[in-house]
């Protein structure tokens, strides 16, 4: 992180979660499973919007793996999980 923030990437984002992501603990913050049924909103709206609503589509699935995971009540950067994998 230090590297980071000497190169000017430093922000709110590297500052806060950043460290707790780097470090795996996921206990702070929106729950995932909270954004998971927000977005189980958004994506209904859209639909009854007729407008796309591709993007929320993946973000359910990959918030839906992660809970069906038992990580639901983790802080919603533990997306990183799902990201590390690839």
């Amino acid at each position: 992180m230090q590297t980071l923030f000497g190169m000017g990437a430093q922000n709110w984002f590297m500052e806060r979660p950043g460290p707790t992501m780097l470090a795996n603990q996921f206990s702070s913050g929106f729950k995932l499973a909270l954004l998971h049924k927000d977005l189980l909103i958004v994506k209904a709206l859209a639909e009854a919007a007729g407008t796309d609503h591709s993007i929320v589509d993946k973000c359910l699935h990959d918030y839906g793996s992660l809970m069906a995971q038992g990580h639901g009540d983790d802080e919603i950067s533990s997306l990183i999980r799902l990201k590390r994998a690839h």
